[in-house]
């Protein structure tokens, strides 16, 4: 019984759900995904996990409901579910009160599965455990090689790769400090090499609570909680995280409590709007991320189609850390072109929404900003004026329109270059941020420059060709952005070059 035979039957007998025409598929390009083994109606559930499957902070959290299993009093699976064991490396009990009541939650749930792991086949989840990724066998940037990072030296992802090696040390030192000594529970086998494995495990694999957790069960842990946030950890779901990602597959994640479905226990369960002919994959939905996202996060990037581009850079939001979730992007391509679905997905005003306020499409986008984020203009204009002054300014209505209408209209004649001209210094400064901003990227770019010899190509590994792959991405969309900016319209009212 292969590993993934073993996760499917320990899953489905502990309440999970695979559709009888899905089958897990793995290849060295994709490793393991779902494939349709004959044709899936549109909508038809495609898997379902139950929260008792679920491996988290809540497992281990007092007071918490029983949809989530006690990792140390349930008994572990049958011989069926565990084959490949590991040998138990230490006892599967209790970690120490106060290591959980001095420790972050997303840094228990790291420690709880690296517990999970070294309790080999006394661990409930063992299946699991063995179909995920070994130790040493996940590729993600945090954990390339000196000479590999090297390749995202000047790049916003080489600043994330910094500053995450940093957190985890220095999360690791913390938490390893309160374990010290507790030799019944064999706290020398909890090594900072497992740490980081758990950590790409649960950056690659896991689900936000809130978008999975039904809402009974939600409610049932706010006691318990006692204040914690439900963002401050993730939930790994056995089986369910089989499938890989697709961000323009339309996918619903459902949870229903213990009352709503027929199987008796709360869940979430995954249909996709999509019909699926025999032999093909069928894609989970973890959101919109750029590929400087999932570079960091799965260790792939998305290569640029006829119908879709990825390749985007970040820029910090001000007294922001070295992130690349919440901030500016700038674009390879237009908002207007097809491809950009994530720049799209991101604007403030949408495109048939900007089409309405420009006096239907009359005045277009100023060249300055077509490549970026609208909301980069409206935070920076407004630096100068509040809303309700600039919305005076600019002859908005306010009357009987909300907020965000009134934002979207203001942005909309910002962007379109329907101002007034004690307005116009205020575009004009704004294009010079974002050339300034774009400007010192690219010059970090040229400053880590790589030179890659023609005959070196066909020897380099995996990781070299992400890296130089991202490093020519990112130079690409900056000198985009900096070719399209033209302040001459907002200068002199004159015409915009047309754009190739």
């Amino acid at each position: 019984m292969s590993q993934y035979d073993a996760l499917q039957s320990w899953a489905t007998a502990n309440g999970a759900y695979l559709n009888p025409k899905v089958a897990i598929a793995v290849s060295p390009t994709t490793g393991a995904s779902f494939v349709a083994s004959e044709e899936i109606p549109r909508s038809e559930p495609i898997v379902s996990c139950p929260m008792r499957l679920s491996l988290s902070y809540l497992n281990v959290l007092e007071g918490a409901p029983a949809d989530f299993i006690n990792p140390w009093t349930t008994s572990p699976p049958g011989d069926v579910a565990n084959a490949g064991n590991r040998p138990a490396r230490v006892k599967n009990i209790p970690l120490p009160a106060d290591f959980l009541a001095s420790t972050p939650p997303h840094v228990v749930s790291r420690f709880l599965l690296m517990q999970q792991y070294l309790a080999g086949s006394q661990s409930y989840w063992n299946a699991y455990i063995n179909a995920l990724p070994q130790p040493g066998e996940l590729q993600l940037p945090v954990f390339w090689d000196s000479d590999d990072t090297e390749l995202l030296d000047g790049t916003n992802l080489g600043a994330s790769v910094v500053e995450i090696r940093t957190r985890l040390a220095d999360e690791y030192a913390a938490a390893r400090k309160l374990l010290t000594g507790w030799t019944e529970g064999g706290w020398r086998e909890f090594s900072r090499e497992l740490y980081s494995w758990a950590y790409g495990i649960f950056t690659s694999r896991s689900f936000t609570p809130l978008l999975v957790i039904p809402k009974g069960v939600q409610a049932a842990l706010a006691a318990p909680l006692g204040g914690r946030r439900m963002d401050e950890f993730s939930l790994l779901l056995p089986l369910y995280d089989v499938g890989n990602h697709d961000m323009t597959v339309p996918v619903t994640w459902t949870p229903l409590d213990a009352g709503e479905n027929d199987g008796g226990l709360s869940r979430v369960t995954l249909t996709v709007d999509r019909v699926h002919a025999k032999g093909t994959q069928v894609f989970n939905n973890y959101g919109m991320r750029t590929n400087s996202q999932l570079l960091l996060s799965y260790g792939f990037m998305i290569p640029e189609s006829e119908t879709l581009h990825n390749d985007y850079v970040h820029l910090k939001k001000r007294n922001q850390k070295a992130d690349v979730t919440h901030d500016y992007i700038l674009s390879l391509h237009p908002a207007t072109d097809q491809r950009s679905v994530l720049l799209e997905h991101r604007q403030m005003v949408k495109a048939g929404r900007l089409e309405a306020l420009s006096n239907r499409g009359k005045h277009e986008v100023l060249s300055s900003f077509q490549r970026v984020q609208d909301e980069i203009v409206y935070d920076l204009v407004l630096m100068h004026a509040s809303l309700d002054k600039l919305g005076e300014k600019l002859g908005v209505q306010a009357d009987l329109q909300t907020d965000d209408s009134i934002k979207q209209e203001v942005l909309a004649r910002l962007l379109t270059k329907q101002v007034p001209d004690d307005v116009r210094p205020w575009l004009l400064q704004t294009m010079a941020v974002i050339g300034a901003q774009a400007m010192v990227a690219l010059e970090k770019l040229d400053e880590t420059e790589v030179e890659v010899d023609e005959d070196q190509m066909p020897h380099l590994t995996q990781n070299q060709r992400l890296g130089l792959g991202y490093r020519k991405a990112c130079r690409r969309v900056l000198e985009n952005v900096l070719e399209a900016i033209d302040t001459r319209p907002v200068e002199d009212g004159g015409e915009e070059e047309e754009e190739e």
